[in-house]
C-alpha cells in the first residue's frame, strides 16, 4: 500500500519525508580509487529494483548516491515510470542483496528485486 508524501521544508525548499531519512546526511562519499574502479566486463551484472513508495526528485538523487556508495557498484540510475532502481555491479564485488540491504537501512525506501541482468555497454 502507498502511503501518501509527506513534506517537510528544509534550508533548500521542500522535500519529501524519505528524503530527510539518514542518507540525505550519511551517504559516505565513494574514494577516488573506487569511483575509478572499472568492473571487468564479465562479472558487470544489472539489478533492477522496483521502489515500494512514492518519491519527489531528492529521492531519485537520494537513491542513486546511496546505491552508488556501495563498493562495486558502478552506476546507478531511477526510471521515473516504474518506479524503478536499476544498479549496474561487478558480481565479483557485490551482490543485490548487498545493494538492498544498504539502500533499506540507509534510507527509507523498500526495493523488491525484479530481475539480474549481464550488463550491456551502450
Amino acid at each position: 500500500m502507498l502511503r501518501p508524501l509527506v513534506f517537510a521544508a528544509t534550508l533548500g525548499g521542500l522535500a519529501c519525508v524519505p528524503c530527510l531519512g539518514p542518507a540525505s546526511f550519511t551517504v559516505a562519499a565513494r574514494t577516488a580509487d573506487a569511483h575509478m574502479l572499472e568492473a571487468r566486463a564479465d562479472t558487470a551484472r544489472t539489478a533492477h529494483f522496483e521502489i515500494a513508495a512514492p518519491f519527489c526528485s531528492g529521492c531519485v538523487d537520494t537513491l542513486v548516491e546511496t546505491a552508488e556508495a556501495v563498493a562495486g557498484v558502478r552506476e546507478a540510475a531511477v526510471d521515473l515510470e516504474g518506479p524503478t532502481l536499476d544498479v549496474t555491479f561487478d558480481d565479483a564485488q557485490t551482490s543485490p542483496a548487498a545493494v538492498r540491504a544498504h539502500v533499506e537501512r540507509e534510507t527509507r525506501f523498500r526495493l523488491r528485486l525484479t530481475r539480474v541482468s549481464p550488463h550491456v555497454a551502450p
